[in-house]
C-alpha cells in the first residue's frame, strides 16, 4: 500500500466512537493523522490485540496521558509479567516433582 492510494478502512474490533475521539485528540495535539498513518496506527493496534491486549485500553491511555503514539498498556504488561512469572515458577515446581519421582531426587551428579 503506497502513501498515496492509501484508503482507511476501520477495523470492526475498533470502537468507532473512540477512534473518532482519538483522532480529534491528535488533532488537539496539532498532530493530524493522515489516511497512511491511520492505517500504520491499526497496524500497531494489531500487535497489541495478538499479543493479547485490549486495543481499547491503548487508546485510552495514549489520550489520558496526551501521548500522540500508541503504546502497549502499561497496566495489562505488568500483569502478563507477573503471569509469565508465575508459569515459570510452576515449570519449576514440575520439574522438581519429576526429578525427585526418579528416586534419585538426594544424589548429585
Amino acid at each position: 500500500m503506497s502513501k498515496k492510494t492509501a484508503v482507511f478502512t476501520l477495523p470492526e474490533w475498533i470502537d468507532a466512537q473512540q477512534w473518532a475521539e482519538f483522532l480529534a485528540h491528535r488533532k488537539q495535539l496539532k498532530k493530524p493523522m493522515t489516511e497512511y498513518a491511520q492505517h500504520l496506527a491499526v497496524k500497531v493496534l494489531e500487535k497489541f490485540r495478538a499479543a493479547g491486549h485490549d486495543p481499547k485500553a491503548s487508546i485510552d491511555q495514549s489520550i489520558l496521558n496526551g501521548w500522540q503514539g500508541l503504546f502497549e498498556p502499561r497496566g495489562e504488561a505488568v500483569a502478563r509479567v507477573t503471569n509469565k512469572q508465575e508459569a515459570l515458577e510452576e515449570r519449576n515446581r514440575a520439574v522438581g516433582r519429576r526429578w525427585a519421582a526418579q528416586g534419585d531426587g538426594d544424589a548429585i551428579h
